[in-house]
């Protein structure tokens, strides 16, 4: 209370006499925090004034001068101008870092990355690890068909492959449903500049972005992608059905609602829109939400003439051009288990220098 009266007796004193001018030119630039003090994050919130908040930062015993910060804040007319976010505040800024900060508007951030290939069921679980959004309530809101509607003006079972993968800056404040919306922005403006590619290749946006889906799950190696989208390419137009087994896991992920990689005969036999044992072509829709690399490589595939690919237990895969060569491929590397064990896809952390 007379601490209250000796501040405001003071502002008055300050403000009301000449050397107010000369007072603050002499103070502004001084560092705002006490000495061998640590950056300090606090949080602004709604009906806050600016006092408040120097009253909470010195009783932390972070502000050398809080009367004069009161009295800059008043002398630059701050009171409406303050607003609500998280803030990192170092000690060694002025007076007018100080109040910049805090009229921005923009709270400290952290970064989320949605890896290139991850579908709708594993972003749910990144979002809900960052708590951004409840599983269920990310795929309730990603399959909604008012959403899908409204952020990409078609009429399509869910956003699946258009959830452009990268890294964005979030904040205490951002919502699940901002950073999708984010990330359909993202996608819109990166598919934008292979329009007319697309266009040439007499395809339609929806089946590139669902072939670099496929492709996307089937190889994490780079330097494969233009080939794996050859067979894929080769085995269309040969009216070939694609037989890929991502495809299968994402069709029993749509009929349980939980994505796990194993498949068994059953399933291969489930007779699913989005099985491509079964089905010929692509399936209705994306599989994944692919990167730039894979949608190029579904557009501009390599020449080969390959028609079949096994994996080598390490992430990469071994080509064929016909069946015979294609079931000697799949003795020596998935029937032999001597091939298979002590081997990984993370053996690809090995070959990220390859071509």
């Amino acid at each position: 209370m007379i601490r209250g009266l000796l501040v405001t007796l003071f502002l008055a004193l300050i403000v009301g006499t000449g050397v107010t001018i000369f007072y603050i030119q002499k103070m502004a630039n001084k560092p705002i925090g006490t000495p061998h003090q640590e950056p300090i994050i606090f949080e602004l919130k709604q009906g806050q004034t600016y006092k408040q908040i120097i009253d909470e930062l010195d009783n932390k015993n972070f502000l050398a001068h809080p009367m004069f910060l009161k009295l800059y804040g008043r002398y630059k007319k701050m009171g409406t101008l303050i607003r609500v976010g998280e803030y990192r505040i170092d000690p060694n800024i002025n007076s007018k870092s100080f109040f910049e900060i805090i009229s921005s508007g923009k709270s400290i951030g952290r970064k989320i990355t949605v890896p290139e290939g991850y579908n709708i069921y594993e972003i749910s679980r990144l979002f809900e690890n960052e708590g951004l959004m409840a599983k269920q309530d990310f795929i309730n809101y990603v399959t909604n068909p008012s959403t899908v509607f409204n952020l990409l003006n078609k009429e399509l079972p869910s956003l699946e492959g258009y959830l452009y993968p990268e890294t964005y800056q979030i904040t205490k404040y951002s919502t699940g449903q901002s950073v999708i919306k984010n990330m359909v922005d993202r996608f819109k403006s990166t598919v934008e500049t292979l329009t007319k590619q697309i266009e040439d290749k007499k395809w339609t946006i929806h089946q590139i972005v669902t072939l670099a889906s496929i492709i996307e799950k089937e190889t994490g190696a780079h330097w494969e992608r233009g080939l794996i989208s050859s067979v894929f390419h080769n085995r269309l137009y040969k009216h070939m059905k694609l037989q890929t087994d991502p495809t299968i896991l994402y069709a029993k992920a749509l009929s349980s609602g939980v994505y796990e990689i194993k498949i068994s005969k059953a399933d291969l036999l489930n007779r699913h829109p989005y099985n491509t044992y079964q089905i010929y072509g692509l399936p209705p829709g994306p599989i994944a939400n692919p990167g730039l690399d894979a949608i190029k490589s579904a557009i501009l595939p390599e020449t080969s003439n390959y028609f079949y690919f096994v994996s080598k237990n390490d992430g990469t895969h071994t080509f064929s051009a016909d069946y015979a060569d294609h079931n000697k491929a799949v003795s020596k590397f998935q029937r032999d288990n001597k091939a298979r064990q002590g081997k990984s896809w993370r053996d690809l952390n090995k070959k990220a220098d390859s071509p």
